[in-house]
């Protein structure tokens, strides 16, 4: 009879025997299929589970755990890092890893790249230098920005000459900007050649259509020489000068007229007593006008500091100083009746300086273009002189400048002379010129008024001539008469039109009639409100 409680037992080992075996065998099977760790966190940083990259081929040819491609190399070489060989391109194929993972192409194998998409070449879309720029600074560096980001820019790539030189420097990447910095100051007022060889592609492998060349040119070497005062009026030591006389300087090159001023350009009696006055400066000259005269028989000096400059900045090595005299007591050596410290032309009886009795600087008298002519009893009176006849004085005209007084002698009888009147600003339009006698003022024809002069064709013992007479020498008092307020601004102080009507008489009536209307609106309505 069979032990059936023996081959139970018997039975029940052989069954423990097999599932511990099947177990072994399982989970033999399963450290053989396990995925690496590495494998693992490739597909978790880039979501390739399940895609053709999730494969120890990625790393390992083949699957042969004992070699690396060369993405597995920079994998292992960069601190098993994936995110730093990200920008790097292991398999030399012209696509970092990055765009390779994207593309599901593997980055260790040259063979398998991704299809390319961009075909447009990359451009250079400005410069700086610009093309054909001058003045450059020869410490600057050139630029170029690309339409793109682009790859291979290098001195190979990016060059700089002069000429067929080559100048030495380096080139950097920042984004789509290539920078070439010389190695030592360009050369001044050089023109430079920059190129950019189709050796420069976009990160699509895509090469510029064509080198790309520009030229510029550096600025000329910087100013550093100071000026220097080469004259001056009055001149050192001179001695005579007139009283109204304003000191001038001229310098050997143009100045900065904002250097120019009563603190860099003085003048000062002997006492050291500053002289009260203004400055200004044209160019290369610089003048100082005293506010007054100056005194007689006294010396000044004339004082021009360091301060002032030239056009790049640079000053007087040290101050300029010149001394001068002015003429003594109130001699008038020409004759022509204004004192010599009042003439511009002390020495020249065709030339004179006339004073304005109206306040201001007066015109200049000239007779110099009529040979043989000299002037006398030069002198000048305010239009409302006493002694004056004010008949024919012409309404709505004033005489800024008064009136002139004056003698020329030295014509043959009854001869003709050119009398130039000079002012000191250009004459208004409209303006008129008279002559004044005994019978008071007369508008004269003779006179012919351009820019600031006045030109006076005056015959002897003929129109213009005051005696009447042809003896030789024209007496001609003359006034330049200019429409009133012409300086002053349009409809200015005391002008009596309605505002808004511009003064004309008809607008003026249009406008009180308006005025009267509403007048006569209000008195009606109110009569009308009395009678309810």
């Amino acid at each position: 009879m069979m032990n059936h409680g023996f081959a139970r037992k018997k039975a029940a080992a052989w069954i423990g025997a097999l599932a511990i075996v099947v177990g072994f065998l399982v989970a033999s099977v399963g450290q053989v299929h396990a995925k690496p760790s590495y494998l693992t966190s490739f597909n978790s940083t880039y979501g390739t589970s399940g895609t053709n990259l999730d494969t120890c081929n990625l790393c390992h040819p083949g699957g042969n755990t004992g070699q690396f491609t060369s993405y597995g190399n920079a994998y292992k070489n960069n601190n098993h890092s994936f995110a730093s060989i990200e920008s790097l391109d292991s398999d030399g194929d012209g696509f970092t890893n990055i765009v390779e993972i994207t593309a599901r192409t593997f980055p260790g194998d040259p063979g398998s790249a991704p299809a390319p998409t961009d075909t447009t070449p990359p451009k250079v879309n400005s410069t700086n230098p610009a093309d054909r720029q001058t003045g450059v600074a020869v410490n600057a560096d050139v630029t170029a920005a690309f339409s793109e980001a682009v790859k291979s820019v290098s001195g190979t790539t990016f060059t700089l000459k002069a000429g067929g030189t080559s100048v030495a420097g380096t080139v950097t990447l920042s984004g789509t900007t290539a920078t070439f910095n010389p190695s030592a100051p360009l050369a001044n007022a050089t023109t430079y050649t920059a190129t950019i060889t189709t050796g420069v592609t976009d990160l699509a492998n895509n090469a510029l259509a064509a080198d790309y060349v520009w030229n510029f040119t550096t600025g000329a070497a910087a100013d550093t020489t100071p000026p220097t005062v080469s004259s001056t009026n009055p001149a050192d030591n001179q001695t005579g000068v007139p009283s109204n006389t304003a000191v001038t300087a001229t310098f050997n090159e143009a100045m900065a007229g904002a250097s120019l001023t009563t603190a860099t350009f003085t003048l000062a009696d002997g006492s050291g007593n500053p002289v009260a006055g203004t400055v200004t400066s044209a160019g290369a000259t610089a003048t100082f006008a005293p506010t007054a005269p100056l005194a007689n028989g006294t010396t000044y000096t004339a004082t021009i500091t360091p301060g002032a400059k030239d056009l790049a900045g640079n000053g007087l090595v040290q101050s300029r100083a010149w001394s001068f005299t002015t003429v003594s007591g109130i001699s008038d050596t020409d004759g022509d009746g204004i004192p010599d410290n009042l003439d511009a032309f002390p020495n020249d009886n065709r030339k004179a300086t006339v004073p304005n009795p109206m306040g201001g600087e007066g015109p200049t008298i000239d007779t110099s273009s009529t040979a043989g002519t000299r002037l006398t009893g030069v002198a000048a009176m305010a239009d409302t002189e006493a002694s004056l006849n004010q008949t024919g004085k012409p309404a709505g005209f004033e005489f800024a400048n008064g009136v002139i007084a004056f003698k020329v002698a030295g014509l043959a009888p009854g001869g003709s002379a050119s009398v130039v009147l000079t002012f000191p600003a250009s004459i208004p339009a409209n303006s008129k010129v008279f002559k004044i006698d005994s019978g008071g003022f007369h508008e004269f024809p003779g006179g012919a008024i351009s820019g600031n002069t006045v030109t006076l064709t005056l015959t002897d013992g003929g129109a213009g001539d005051a005696d009447g007479v042809a003896n030789g020498v024209i007496d001609d008092p003359v006034g330049l008469a200019t429409p009133a307020g012409s300086s002053a601004s349009e409809n200015s102080g005391g002008s009596c039109a309605v505002a808004g009507t511009g003064g004309d008489p008809m607008d003026a009536v249009g406008a009180y009639g308006f005025l009267a209307l509403i007048a006569l609106g209000l008195l009606f309505r109110k009569t009308a409100q009395g009678k309810r």
